[in-house]
């Protein structure tokens, strides 16, 4: 699993650079933008699935802790005493996402030597929250600038804000073609995992080379949606679906096809809750809007905008990628034990989605260990079945 990191780590890197690499725990808060922004490889850690890095990371949290949080202390433990082909990590920055990566931040601190960078962000859109987290961000851009040798720049930050949004847009024209499956999946870690200022690039050059390789008649599978705890870069997860023939049309994931959804807002049209208080000429608070409001609602709390239709209507929508006359015929909830962000609202999230939108939902819970594996594969395939008959039929759920 480290191997598949380090091969995409330095697809596209030059081995002579010398730029401190500052590392995020592979969710939708690691601040790209502000670490590009001041210099450095900002590298947000894809990597899961490991049953061995999740064993190993009992050493240092509970059991309870989240399934993630402690593969990744047995990811970064195994870093340590192996020595892969990967550059030091000079900084993590840490955030409450969740709670297993905020309990995890001293484990981090303590036993592997790094600057630990924390990033807190608030449970509400709220003005107030606003403006603590445009402070904070300020704050995080102030340290980082400090281990890259310069100062915060905002003209520079809004360049790479403004690149951000091409790279919005590439997805969008990537999610728009016929692709599913694993080589979706293993091109989105490419671009994710390559340095900054190349992604857009290589995010094109994509959309072109699979364009001219699609084939000319029209596919016929399924259009399922997987949502939920992200399956990353190791994980054999995506691989079961693979061999029951159930490609995933649209990964819901921060670093895949949920960019093409979820852009950084340009101005007061594209925000609800925060419309009226941001200073589009502050980055920071650009991107904390972005992070409150856009970014990731299935781990806010209730406000003016309810956060788990605000993720209904964002999974439904990716319907806007597909030919006329096609829809979304089911979805996949992935979810990773004690995950208190994608577990808290399972079951109101599969009604709502059934009732109101009528699209079939498979809950799944699971973690790294093999020894569930046959009893998932099967549900897939039970539900697989049922998507086909239905679609066959034209039945509408009940």
């Amino acid at each position: 699993m480290i191997e598949e990191l380090c091969d995409l780590f330095w697809k596209h890197r030059d081995r002579g650079s010398t730029r401190p690499v500052v590392a995020g725990y592979g969710h939708q808060f690691f601040p790209e933008e502000i670490v590009a922004a001041c210099g450095l490889d900002a590298v947000n850690l894809l990597v899961g699935g490991s049953e061995a890095w999740q064993t190993r990371g009992l050493d240092y949290l509970t059991p309870t802790s989240c399934v993630f949080s402690r593969q990744m202390i047995g990811f970064l433990e195994a870093a340590r005493d192996d020595k892969p082909d990967l550059p030091p990590i000079k900084a993590m920055v840490h955030t409450n996402f969740c709670s297993g990566d905020w309990h995890s931040m001293e484990a981090v601190r303590r036993y592997f030597g790094m600057e630990v960078l924390p990033l807190p962000i608030p449970y509400k859109a709220t003005a107030r929250s606003l403006k603590l987290l445009a402070g904070t961000l300020r704050g995080v851009a102030s340290k980082l600038a400090a281990i890259a040798g310069g100062q915060v720049d905002a003209e520079r930050l809004f360049k790479t804000i403004e690149r951000a949004r091409q790279l919005q847009n590439a997805i969008a024209k990537y999610a728009k073609l016929s692709i599913a499956g694993i080589q979706k999946l293993q091109d989105f870690y490419e671009i994710a995992l390559a340095p900054w200022e190349q992604r857009v690039t290589i995010a094109n050059g994509l959309v072109e080379k699979r364009e001219h390789s699609m084939p000319k008649e029209k596919p016929s599978s399924l259009n399922i949606v997987l949502t939920g705890s992200p399956v990353l870069l190791g994980d054999k997860f995506s691989s079961m679906l693979e061999a029951i023939d159930m490609p995933v049309r649209f990964y819901d994931f921060h670093f895949a096809d949920q960019q093409g959804l979820k852009r950084i807002p340009a101005g007061p049209g594209d925000l609800v809750a925060l419309k009226k208080h941001v200073d589009f000429s502050d980055p920071f608070q650009v991107l904390a809007a972005h992070y409150l409001e856009i970014a990731a609602p299935e781990r806010m709390v209730q406000g003016i905008v309810d956060h788990l239709d605000e993720r209904i209507r964002a999974i439904v929508d990716y319907a806007r990628f597909l030919p006329d006359g096609q829809g979304i015929n089911g979805v996949i909830a992935h979810v990773l034990k004690f995950c208190d962000v994608y577990g808290t609202d399972r079951t109101p999230f599969k009604s709502r989605m059934q009732d109101t939108n009528g699209i079939p939902v498979l809950d799944i819970e699971r973690d790294y260990s093999a020894s569930s594996a046959g009893q998932i594969s099967a549900r897939i395939e039970a539900f697989k079945e049922m998507l086909v008959t239905q679609k066959k039929h034209g039945d509408k759920l009940e």
